[in-house]
């Protein structure tokens, strides 16, 4: 098992941690929506990421969802916490998990 996780920093940048670099990965997203794929053949989820949803606050949101409708989320330990201005979502994958940036260059 290893530790991923996903947080916001300013108002353009969406970390995550625990890939198999040193450093945190880095997804440029100034006014878009992240989406960030997590799994393999058999199971994941999508991990997001925004910035001020709805210039409703100027505070980061995180979020899960499922791959498909009839796909349920994986049985994978999660749990939250807030640092600052962003919600930070910590998820324990099997070693086999994979991660890529799904999101959409053109989002707002």
């Amino acid at each position: 098992m290893r530790t991923l996780k996903f947080y916001g920093a300013s108002d353009d940048l969406f970390y995550i941690e625990g890939t198999t670099k040193d450093e945190p990965d880095e997804i440029g997203c100034f006014e878009k929506v992240v989406t960030v794929w997590v799994g393999n053949e058999d199971e994941g989820l999508f991990v997001t990421g925004m910035y001020a949803p709805n210039n409703s606050s100027a505070c980061w949101m995180v979020g899960i969802s499922q791959f498909d409708e009839d796909m349920p989320l994986p049985d994978w330990k999660m749990s939250w916490d807030v640092d600052g201005y962003s919600v930070e979502l910590t998820i324990e994958v099997p070693d086999d998990i994979a991660v890529a940036d799904y999101t959409k260059k053109d989002d707002v």
